[in-house]
């Protein structure tokens, strides 16, 4: 698929709050993001690996090999982190969540 399709998106995945939210208070989908992207590196830099907002409809999984994946959706980086890394990560284990 080339890259203006990516683009275009899809329907909104089920994790992302804005657009759902009608709180005067509720964050815009840029700042969704970034947050998200924030903790998802707090995970992924333990792995030698970065998650990136990639033109706010995807996630760029880049890993210290230079292997990357465009991949749609939060529950498709966990799979990408994997790859990219070398070994798993479990997004549930204890450490993670303490």
């Amino acid at each position: 698929m080339c890259s203006v399709c990516g683009v275009l998106g899809g329907p909104a995945h089920w994790s992302s709050a804005s657009g759902r939210l009608h709180l005067a208070d509720a964050p815009t989908a840029r700042a969704e993001r970034a947050r998200t992207a924030g903790l998802l590196n707090r995970i992924a830099r333990s792995r030698g690996a970065t998650v990136s907002d990639w033109q706010g409809s995807a996630w760029l999984v880049a890993g210290a090999t230079g292997a990357q994946e465009v991949v749609a959706s939060l529950g498709l980086v966990w799979a990408a982190l994997d790859r990219v890394a070398g070994r798993p990560i479990d997004p549930l284990d204890d450490e993670w969540l303490s």
